[in-house]
């Protein structure tokens, strides 16, 4: 490879089109940490340009690294490189000198402006198509937006695209920095001095035996911010252009990736103890779904990058494999409400369980019936709130759901029986499905309140609220900020004497105060309104302003008063409620698949001939 140091008139000046290939990802920087340190630079380089004890010859900035690669071209056509890395740095620096173009145009600084405008397109003459009049031509993702703003426009059905925000904020700061100069025309002849021969980059030109691929690696998936999902972008439309001469790669980006490039995917979230892009968590889990193994957070690139070796198939396929679960994992969070895939997502976010979403891509797929997919998201449910309620341990889940999926792998149209054998198979504490017995006792006794996290708690109450609206009842949606209420509060103290104040009398009060008898939900505003108060109070404004079914039947059942004895039969009461939600490993199979729609094939009858 060779490296040289140059300003932006060499590298701009002439004919020549940088090209960003389809697999980088989209344009990413932001006005605090790029466009306006890049503004910023350009006053402080002007001021030194201006400054007598520099003698007209202030140092050069320099900007950063680009990394390029000849591509081959006709004789007469433009000279093209593709932008291996600094894609990022190319465009913004295009769109800060396109604005400085139009607004020097604005100002009636022609000489200035076409000087500008010089270093952002390529003679017309030998620009064959319209996509080479452009010095730079970003990735598939910027290229309307792109078009759009070198044009001076900005199309507003694209208005969330960072390259129409880039080009606005350097337009809105030149155009005020233009008003406050003296001499429009001598400074705008300083800013384009600058932009011509004080900014330089390093400019790495590989040659033929240099392995772009490798290069990029080494820039890109050690340390530096791009996302996982950016480098397997690059990884397996580089592996198709390669491999696969009659591929189509913006037509496969268009129809297939394009979508990994919406905020939604590069949005970071919280699942468990991780927090990552939503890409990097569908990718962790689709990876363990096909391989059948843990995959860490930290090795995904390596891990997709060893697949793509193994796999037997061409990289389209895998593509659109890949491509079609996300698709998939997508609208696991879009399930219609009331659902049980919508109560099975909404469920496990509560239980923090993030090894469980590989199996669900499993029992996603076409193939399996919808009943079958019901019947073993409600079993695996079932066995995480039982385990989760009896405090027995989360750990091992993720080498206990590898296993499961390498069970389910290739048996697809059997997964409710797979997932129910697997799941009634151990006796260990690290992997038993608590039965009946064991679940009433601790849901009467344990202190709820003080054993469970609380979205899990509350989880837990909103499915008892569920259960209890039948058919008969209003159709409500149930509000999403509930919290949970202490009906005998914890400090009961003032409003709720004891007939006799012994040590008995108060140990058997204060063992009642988490238990879920004595639990309930209300708004996150209902809840500090009542905080201490006696029970008729709170009776009064459980009628008045809550509409959940748990607080009316506890309202109207106890209008006497609640007691500990009143805590001990709706304790019983709601343990039997969690038990006939989450049933437990005695239920059968085909009682499973049942509660789940499925209907076995009618019994064939033999014939006359047999």
């Amino acid at each position: 490879m060779k490296a040289d140091t140059n300003d932006l008139a060499t590298i701009f000046g002439k004919d020549v089109r940088y090209v960003v290939p389809l697999y980088q990802r989209p344009y990413v920087w932001k006005k605090a940490e790029h466009w306006e340190p890049l503004w910023n630079d350009v006053c402080w380089v002007l001021d030194r340009s201006s400054d007598p004890a520099t003698s007209g010859k202030p140092s050069p900035h320099f900007l950063g690294a680009v990394v390029l690669e000849q591509m081959p071209t006709q004789l007469g056509d433009i000279d093209v490189r593709l932008v291996i890395d600094g894609q990022q740095r190319l465009t913004t620096l295009q769109l800060f000198i396109a604005a400085a173009s139009r607004v020097a145009q604005e100002t009636g600084c022609e000489v200035q402006a076409r000087l500008l405008e010089s270093l952002t397109r390529n003679n017309p003459d030998l620009a064959k198509t319209r996509d080479a009049r452009f010095k730079v031509w970003p990735t598939n993702a910027n290229r309307h937006a792109f078009v759009d703003v070198m044009a001076g426009e900005a199309a507003a059905e694209d208005e969330g695209n960072r390259i129409h925000e880039a080009y606005a904020f350097f337009l809105g700061v030149i155009r005020q920095w233009a008003v406050e100069q003296d001499d429009v025309e001598r400074a705008f002849d300083g800013l384009t001095a600058v932009a011509r021969n004080l900014f330089k980059l390093v400019v790495i030109d590989l040659d033929s035996e240099d392995d772009a691929q490798v290069i990029f690696e080494s820039l890109n998936a050690r340390g530096t911010p791009l996302l996982a999902i950016d480098l397997v972008k690059n990884l397996v439309f580089q592996h198709a252009e390669r491999t696969e001469a009659s591929a189509n790669l913006d037509s496969l980006y268009a129809e297939r990736w394009a979508t990994f490039d919406r905020d939604y995917w590069r949005e970071e979230i919280v699942q468990g103890r991780l927090r990552r892009p939503r890409a990097e968590l569908f990718l962790m889990h689709w990876l363990t779904m096909k391989l059948g193994e843990e995959v860490p957070a930290q090795h995904l690139y390596g891990t997709f990058k060893r697949l793509l070796q193994e796999e037997t198939q061409s990289v389209t396929q895998t593509i659109g494999e890949f491509t079609a679960d996300r698709d998939r994992y997508e609208r696991f969070f879009q399930q219609p409400l009331g659902t049980i895939p919508q109560r099975f997502f909404e469920r496990l976010e509560a239980l923090d369980t993030t090894t469980a979403y590989p199996i669900a891509l499993i029992l996603f797929q076409d193939d399996l019936p919808e009943a079958r997919r019901n019947a073993a998201l409600s079993m695996l449910e079932s066995w995480l709130v039982r385990r989760m309620i009896c405090r027995l341990t989360a750990q091992g889940y993720n080498r206990l759901f590898v296993d499961l999926v390498k069970l389910l792998t290739g048996s697809t149209d059997a997964a409710d029986e797979v997932v129910h054998g697997f799941l009634t198979s151990s006796d260990a504490d690290s992997a038993r499905w608590p039965d009946d017995a064991e679940l009433l006792s601790v849901l009467h006794d344990a202190p709820l309140y003080r054993t469970l996290v609380r979205k899990r708690l509350v989880m837990l109450l909103k499915a008892l609220e569920h259960d209890l609206r039948t058919e008969k009842a209003e159709a409500v949606q149930i509000p999403a900020d509930l919290s949970i209420e202490h009906v005998l509060p914890q400090k009961w103290q003032q409003h709720w004497s004891l007939s006799e104040s012994t040590d008995e009398a108060i140990q058997q009060r204060e063992s009642r105060v988490h238990q879920l008898g004595n639990l309930t939900l209300v708004t996150s505003k209902l809840n500090p309104a009542m905080s201490n108060a006696a029970w008729t109070s709170k009776k009064d404004a459980l009628n008045a302003h809550s509409v959940l079914l748990l607080n009316s039947r506890l309202v109207g059942s106890y209008a006497a008063g609640w007691t500990e004895q009143a805590i001990d039969e709706r304790s019983a009461e709601l343990a039997a409620r969690v038990v006939q939600i989450w049933r437990g490993p005695d239920v059968s199979l085909e009682d499973w698949r049942r509660a789940s729609g499925w209907e076995a094939a009618p019994a064939t009858v033999p014939t006359a001939d047999g």
